[in-house]
């Protein structure tokens, strides 16, 4: 949960220790070399693997005085790491996902602080899967006190020991179905028709002069406007995998859109209805289902819940997941993603063929996961 200026101002007051440490400047990240980028990632590794019982915090544009206690000084706006940048470089690197969020608070005039935020972690150690400039793949950093150092094979098989009362270990990824595996940046079209949508034009003839009264023709122009509806909705699935001996209980998942460029994607309820002549059968509760559920051990559901979105341009957004429940601390996790909202010119002719084509949600995934693996193949052709 993300803490507000009062509270880091009686952090400063604490003091650096094993679960907070001060940074007067920015660490080097975007275009920074490796070499600059290793103590960012050494000190998010020594506070995941520290011995504490308190969420651990690094503020940064909070300096360290004489006396040990932090100042605020603050840091440019533009200097702020992006959380879902930070997540994918530290967490790309380690043995296992470290929990952890980073998020901005605003201080000084036209200064903000950024904070780590890093829970007490379940499943340690952490290292590295290969080596990364001075870090070795086998180096454990721990957090004593206000200093960092390799932990000792003690230390280590001390972290290994399942803690009474320890929680579950929940990791969340993002799906779009209608891409390939691994690829969730949003591609939607902008449908327009080569020669319009003519006008519907009520059929005044005898033999429809007796009509079902249960019974409403779908015009032309609803078949269009479906099919443009569709065309920019894209369905986000989120998934959870518990990767923890211990089962996950009362498990909702939040979402939240936040920085959102050019207003390029609105959030929407469900998959556009498809008209029917008997409408009767499509009335909608209005009642969008609350997911609270157990996540056994090993288990992973790649659909736990979905998000739709209705694209309305080019841009990009941030996803922001929040994993709550019974027996575990949140788990927070951002993720960066781009959207592409190209126009796609169909025959007017060809409007009832894709209406009859597209029976239902499965069969447009079908039709747009068909159509990415075409573009995927011409692209390596060329």
């Amino acid at each position: 949960m993300a803490i507000d200026l009062n509270i880091i101002q009686q952090l400063c007051l604490e003091g650096e220790s094993n679960h907070l440490d001060y940074k007067r400047d920015q660490y080097p990240f975007v275009g920074a070399a490796d070499c600059d980028k290793a103590e960012l990632l050494k000190d998010i590794l020594a506070l995941a693997n520290a011995f504490r019982t308190e969420i651990a915090y690094v503020l940064i544009g909070v300096a360290q005085t004489s006396d040990g206690s932090g100042n605020i000084v603050g840091i440019d706006p533009t200097d702020f790491i992006d959380d879902a940048k930070l997540q994918q470089f530290v967490n790309c690197k380690t043995n296992r996902a470290i929990n952890f969020s980073s998020y901005s608070i605003p201080c000084l005039i036209k200064k903000i602080i950024q904070v780590i935020e890093i829970p007490v972690q379940y499943q340690r150690p952490f290292h590295l899967k290969t080596r990364f400039i001075s870090i070795g793949e086998h180096d454990v950093p721990i957090r004593i006190g206000s200093s960092t150092r390799n932990a000792t094979l003690d230390e280590i098989s001390r972290m290994g020991v399942v803690l009474q009362g320890s929680a579950p270990t929940l990791e969340i990824s993002l799906i779009v179905p209608e891409n390939t595996i691994d690829v969730i940046d949003i591609n939607a079209s902008d449908i327009s028709f080569d020669k319009g949508i003519p006008l519907d034009v009520e059929n005044s003839s005898p033999l429809f002069s007796i009509r079902d009264p249960l019974r409403t023709p779908i015009s032309l122009s609803q078949k269009a406007n479906w099919l443009k509806e569709i065309f920019r909705t894209v369905r986000i699935d989120i998934a959870l995998e518990n990767t923890s001996s211990i089962a996950a209980e009362q498990v909702i998942v939040e979402t939240l859109i936040a920085q959102c460029a050019n207003r390029c994607i609105t959030e929407v309820e469900s998959f556009p209805v498809k008209p029917s002549e008997f409408p009767y059968h499509h009335i909608p509760l209005g009642i969008r289902p609350i997911f609270e559920k157990l996540l056994r051990p090993g288990q992973c559901d790649n659909q736990y819940q979905s998000l739709y979105v209705k694209v309305n341009g080019t841009g990009d957004f941030t996803l922001e997941v929040t994993v709550l429940g019974k027996n575990f601390v949140p788990v927070k996790k951002s993720f960066h993603l781009n959207v592409k909202y190209e126009p796609l010119v169909l025959p007017t002719k060809d409007i009832d063929v894709f209406f009859e084509l597209i029976e239902d949600e499965d069969k447009y995934l079908n039709l747009r996961q068909d159509n990415y693996n075409d573009e995927e193949c011409d692209n390596e052709q060329s």
